[in-house]
């Protein structure tokens, strides 16, 4: 088996967050490194993807992590009472795309 494709979303609104959860159907074939919204907190990436309004609840509980002090992270886990072990997806605001560090995920 090979190792999946590591991708980034720009932007996490309607289409952004289905991509995402696509994701989770078949981890074995594209994993999510990280995430780029410059116009959300952290806090509502993870509310937004645990409680979408077109595509319902999401199958997994997300999670803000702010306690890695360079980065924000939203922590995905199975349940709101899983360990925190998940999966860790790294959060950035930057506006111009050429600006992404890419080649550092």
């Amino acid at each position: 088996m090979s190792n999946p494709i590591e991708v980034g979303i720009n932007g996490f609104g309607r289409i952004g967050r289905i991509s995402l959860r696509t994701t989770f159907t078949n981890p074995s074939q594209v994993r999510v490194v990280q995430i780029n919204d410059p116009f959300s907190k952290l806090e509502n990436i993870a509310t937004l993807l645990n409680y979408d309004s077109a595509h319902g609840r999401f199958a997994y509980h997300a999670v803000a992590d702010e306690q890695i002090p360079a980065h924000q992270n939203v922590q995905i886990t199975q349940s709101e009472s899983s360990l925190p072990s998940g999966k860790i997806l790294l959060y950035l605001n930057f506006s111009k795309q050429p600006s992404i560090p890419v080649r550092e995920f």
